[in-house]
């Protein structure tokens, strides 16, 4: 397996920024990632402290890395008929090439080596209706979450895991060889 495309968010919830290489700082967080986030003056939210727990704007308090298979992209496109979708509209920082379909998901639970970062994977990622919207139109355009629950039976729609630096984090380049160490 080997990183096919790696990307950061600096504005969580839009387009993504391609990149050669990513700096993972030692919490797993991505140099760059989901630092900015946009919420309407009208918008409610469940504590309405969304944005002031941290500087930045990630699912998780930590802010991991995300990783997804191009493998699983397909995957997801044919159960939706749509052999060409974006990858992007994930969201996922690593997307590698190289693996089976959801073979991600069976990495939880172990460590997974990229470049000089290791990582330890664990959880699989929730997905929310952001992922309808197609990058490139901006439009809701594909029931993503109904897809992924055809694509990979589960409770609830997944896609991509979370993966956490062990040690002090450090630099992943495109084209680097993905390993997955055994427990």
């Amino acid at each position: 397996m080997r990183v096919a495309a790696l990307y950061r968010y600096p504005l969580k919830g839009f387009t993504s920024e391609p990149c050669e290489t990513l700096t993972i700082l030692p919490n797993g967080r991505p140099v760059g990632d989901r630092v900015l986030g946009l919420r309407l003056a009208t918008a409610t939210a469940a504590d309405d402290a969304w944005g002031t727990k941290t500087s930045r704007y990630q699912d998780d308090e930590c802010g991991f890395t995300t990783l997804h298979s191009r493998e699983s992209v397909k995957s997801v496109g044919a159960a939706a008929g749509q052999p060409q979708i974006d990858e992007c509209r994930f969201g996922s920082n690593i997307a590698i090439e190289g693996a089976a379909a959801s073979d991600e998901q069976h990495s939880i639970g172990r460590r997974i080596r990229i470049g000089e970062v290791e990582f330890e994977a664990v959880a699989a990622k929730g997905r929310c209706l952001a992922t309808h919207v197609n990058p490139a139109t901006r439009s809701c355009d594909l029931p993503v979450m109904r897809m992924l629950l055809r694509a990979f039976p589960a409770d609830r729609p997944v896609f991509a895991i979370a993966l956490r630096a062990r040690g002090s984090g450090g630099r992943i380049r495109l084209g680097e060889t993905v390993t997955v160490i055994e427990r």
